[in-house]
């Protein structure tokens, strides 16, 4: 048996304060870096993670941070099972009352295997991360729910996946995988970056952007890339060209050297013309950011915004309020209906918020302030959401 020390379960409480997914377990693992050692890792729910009766009558109970203020009180064992290995406890299992680990969302997310990671990766239409993990890694564990909530809010414009490195050793060892969790990005067939470790979202969407602006989706934005590389690659071999012809005295009354120098003054030309186009894009994209959005515009794109867990809309549902816009700065209160809903939840709200409304202008300033409603305001809420409820 191993026991929890006072001092292990401090830290395990600390742990899983830090996660933002309330179904999150805590598994005995074996060491990645010490053969034959035990340690602690987080996992995602699985199938077998129900309570189960073993020969001393206790209890195999998943754990995750919406027990993290009765975990002080539980004295736990390391119990070897029909069902899986974990933690055995007994006080607390009628009162946590949970027969079966709940479902957990995958968001967009697609599951990746050697067999199908060139039709799904490599000629994905969309820029795409393949997240490299393996269920016994703690930090993949810590990662793979920001990389569900982008794949929710990124839909249609970029393209999230996994792949299990242990039971697709091909495709790991092809890209040199040797830790993980590992993040490549791939565009155009192509790997085109990285990230190593567990990192903050803040992190991952930066990385995000930066691939999308590097490599959009849309076909405007695909075009303005192409001209840009190839005007840069023309100008580049123009130079060469130049400083070629400026030495290559010796070939001035040879027919192949007079034909090369027109054909560069033609491609001279042409990079002139596609440069002209190409500023033509940036300033046409520049005066529509610059287009002041119009408050019905705004109003309208919020109206759109759908409750992911009840038939209403926010606007219906009383949680949008005091919408101000000034110039490209758009204010607006979100009421919820306690303020103590999960982080997770709120997040999701206020993203959902930001993301209508970068949809209709990505260059709006937007600035959310969440508030509690009122007991009349509360009331309304969940008399709708007793309605319209599809959770």
């Amino acid at each position: 048996m191993l026991t929890v020390t006072a001092n292990a379960k401090e830290q395990l409480k600390q742990i899983l304060q830090q996660q933002t997914d309330p179904q999150m377990a805590i598994r005995i693992i074996p060491s990645p870096s010490k053969p034959g050692q035990l340690q602690f890792g987080l996992d995602k729910p699985r199938k077998e993670d129900q309570v189960v009766e073993t020969e001393e009558g206790k209890k195999l109970l998943l754990i995750g941070p919406d027990l993290v203020p009765t975990l002080d009180r539980i004295v736990m064992d390391y119990q070897e099972t029909p069902q899986g290995s974990g933690f055995t406890m007994s006080e607390l299992a009628q009162e946590a009352k949970i027969s079966k680990a709940p479902e957990r969302k995958a968001g967009k997310i697609v599951q990746i295997t050697d067999q199908n990671f060139e039709e799904e990766v490599l000629r994905s239409d969309l820029p795409t991360e393949v997240d490299f993990w393996a269920p016994w890694c703690g930090p993949c564990q810590m990662v793979i729910p920001i990389y569900e909530k982008l794949s929710e809010e990124y839909e249609g414009r970029f393209k999230f996946c996994m792949i299990n490195v242990d039971e697709n050793q091909r495709t790991a060892t092809k890209y040199q995988i040797m830790s993980i969790p590992m993040q490549k990005y791939f565009a155009n067939g192509e790997a085109v970056d990285e990230i190593l470790g567990a990192v903050p979202e803040q992190t991952i969407r930066s990385k995000v952007e930066d691939i999308l602006n590097r490599f959009p989706a849309d076909e405007m934005g695909g075009l303005k890339v192409l001209l840009t590389s190839w005007v840069e690659y023309n100008k580049e071999h123009e130079d060469k060209f130049s400083k070629w012809a400026q030495q290559a005295k010796n070939m001035e009354g040879d027919p192949v050297y007079s034909r090369a120098l027109q054909a560069a003054e033609e491609v001279e030309k042409a990079n002139e013309h596609l440069s002209q186009i190409l500023m033509q894009l940036t300033n046409d994209k520049v005066g529509m950011m610059a287009k002041s959005t119009s408050e019905p515009e705004i109003r309208q794109a919020l109206a759109g915004v759908n409750h992911p867990e009840i038939a209403r809309t926010l606007v219906d549902l009383g949680m949008l309020k005091d919408i101000m816009v000034k110039g490209k700065k758009v204010s607006l209160t979100l009421a919820l209906p306690l303020m103590g809903i999960p982080t997770q939840v709120k997040d999701y709200l206020t993203n959902s918020v930001r993301q209508a409304l970068a949809n209709l202008d990505a260059s709006l300033e937007i600035d959310i302030n969440l508030a509690e409603m009122n007991p009349q305001e509360r009331a309304k809420f969940f008399a709708m959401e007793q309605e319209g409820w599809t959770g």
